[in-house]
Parts: C-alpha cells; structure tokens; sequence
C-alpha cells in the first residue's frame, strides 16, 4: 500500500494505531475496488436466484466488517497517543459547551470558559438554558454535540458557533485560491444549476473564481480529482445520510456515489467546503467514531466545513451560497464568513463544522 500522507491528523498516532489505519482502510479499498460479479451475476450467467442472494449476503457482511475496522480507526485518530482523554482548552473569549447523557433520559450540559468550567442539568429541548449567561459573555461558541444535539437548534444568544469534532490541533491552511464549483451531479437538480450560476460571479469577486464541472462530467473519478486539487470545494447537488453511524453517506455523483469510506482514502481534500446538499452535515452517535460526509472531509483534513444537518429546500440553499460568498468577499477564512451570516433565516439549517 502507498502510504497515506503522513498529515497533521495521525502524527499522534502510536505505530501500532497507524498501522491499524492503514490497513483498515488498504482492505477497504481492496473490498470497494475489486469487481461486483458476486453481487451482479454477468449477462448470460446460469446462476440461481439463491446463489445470487448468497453473495449478495456474503458481499454485505463483509462491508459491516470493514466499516467496524473503520470505526476503530477512525476512532484513534480522534484520540491520538499524545493526548489520550485530553479535550483543548477555550481559546481566548470562546466557550465550549460539551452534553453527556444521564439515566432516565436526563442531561448535563457542561460549559468551560476562562472563568472556569460549570455543570447543569439541562432537559431536552433547551439544551443551552442554564449556561446562557455565560454563552452571551462570550465572543464564539466551540459545541461538542453527538446524538440528538447534534441535530437540534441550539439557542446561543446570536453567537457565531463552531459545531467541532475536537481532533488534534493542527494549523490551518493558507485558502488558496483554487475553487471547485461542482452543481447537479445526478442530472436531476436544475435548482442546484441555478445556484451554481448565481454563486459564481460571487465567488469571482471574492477572489476565488471557480472551475465548473456539472451534470455528466461529475463521475467518481471526476470528483475525486477535484478534491484532490482545490483548495476550496462547493458541492451543489443530492446528499444522502445512510447506513449504521453514517457510514453509508455519499455525495450522488453520475456515475455511482462518493461515500464516507472514499473520502477517507483521498490523499487529499480542500481547506474549505461547502456542501449544499440534503444531509451533509447530519452525524450520529460518537462524533469521533459515527461520521457523516461533513465530519469525513474534517478528519481527511479539511479546516472548516458549512453543511446542512437536515434535507433543505433548493432556494434557501441558494440564498444561503449567496449570502455566505458576499460575506466571505469581506472575509479571509470561510468560519469568519459563516459567522456574519450565522443569524440569516437562510442560515439556520446550517452548521460550520472545524476539527
């Protein structure tokens, strides 16, 4: 196997861990790469409906296998040897909030600050009630959230949040200029087209005019290319969240679909992203083992995604791509741009997620 890039995300990691995620991702590829025929008999084949079904069986048994092998991976490269348990600090006049789950469908919201970390039991629903205070005083919200957090509306008194998987720190990169415009993969979305046009010209104002691939030429390899040269990806099309923790979650493409477990095999993605898509953003369970498509391209390297954690309607989703590129035509970074649009009504199914 070709090493993976030895990047800022497993530089922590033990020699055995890196092993482990090597080879776990080297035996998923081989079970993605290899041919279908066990699933998808070839023309003028004589094998048996229970033959076929057999495979088919044995074929999905073995992708739970290694999507388990993902999992744990994954998992040490959100707890790497260098920083078993640690959580980061607050950064100056940021507060993070962090939920844990107690017996009988109880909740404690746990708020860590400059002044010193609190404690409060919260009940569904007004997840942030005990701590507003504390939120208002603050300049940024940094919120750990899995389960059904991860999918409410959070009231944090109108500051800009980032919604993180608390990986190792690393520095951000520099965001080039490099832009990738993808729009309606799948044929389908003439709203997702119509974005595309419209966020244009905004991006080439803001300094970041973009190469448009659409429709037919979007294939997997096509995608994969993109990515591996932007510095900057905007995704306008379907988003599908899928499968136990969201391991089959794909962005549709012509040709088929890139999911979770290919983007982790990239040798590279853009610093930002923006999918605008149904689901992008949406992950249950553990962050640091669940993952959706957002959380994927954070732990292959992106530095901030903007995603929705629900299905969105095609001219919300426009308007939002266009109030977050005017925005960020003012801006350097897209976390800054997201948080001048953060309190738009086109914004509130949306989520910036950073490591």
């Amino acid at each position: 196997m070709t090493t993976l890039p030895t990047d800022r995300l497993i530089e922590g990691l033990s020699e055995a861990d890196r092993a482990a995620w090597e080879g776990a991702l080297q035996r998923y590829r081989d079970a993605r790469e290899a041919p279908d025929a066990d699933a998808r008999p070839p023309t003028g084949s004589d094998r048996t409906g229970a033959a076929l079904a057999a495979a088919q069986a044995a074929r999905a048994d073995q992708v739970r296998t290694l999507r388990g092998l993902l999992d744990a991976a994954v998992a040490r490269l959100g707890r790497p040897a260098a920083a078993e348990g640690a959580l980061r600090g607050p950064e100056p006049g940021e507060i993070i909030l962090l939920w844990t789950a107690l017996p009988g469908d109880r909740w404690l919201v746990f708020a860590q600050d400059a002044a010193g970390t609190t404690a409060a039991e919260v009940t569904p629903g007004a997840w942030t009630a005990p701590v507003r205070a504390r939120i208002q005083a603050a300049e940024r919200v940094r919120v750990l959230a899995a389960g059904p957090i991860a999918e409410a509306r959070l009231d944090l008194a109108g500051r800009p949040a980032v919604h993180a998987l608390d990986l190792p720190p690393r520095a951000a990169r520099p965001l080039g200029p490099m832009t990738m415009l993808v729009a309606d993969p799948t044929g389908d979305l003439p709203g997702a087209r119509q974005e595309a046009e419209r966020v244009a010209p905004l991006l080439e104002a803001a300094g970041r005019p973009a190469t448009r691939i659409a429709g037919a030429a979007v294939t997997r390899a096509a995608l994969a290319d993109a990515l591996g040269v932007a510095d900057h990806l905007h995704y306008a099309g379907h988003g599908r969240y899928a499968g136990f923790e969201g391991w089959d979650s794909a962005l549709p493409v012509h040709d088929g679909a890139l999911e979770v477990g290919d983007l982790l095999l990239l040798p590279r993605v853009p610093a930002a992203v923006v999918l605008s898509g149904c689901e992008t953003g949406r992950a249950r369970g553990d962050a640091a083992v669940g993952l959706g498509l957002a959380h994927a391209f954070l732990v292959r390297g992106a530095d901030a995604v903007v995603a929705p954690i629900g299905p969105v309607d095609d001219t919300i989703a426009a308007d939002f791509a266009v109030a977050l590129y005017r925005a960020l035509a003012r801006a350097e970074r897209l976390e800054t741009a997201f948080g001048a649009v953060a309190a738009d009504s086109s914004a509130q199914d949306y989520r910036l997620f950073v490591p």
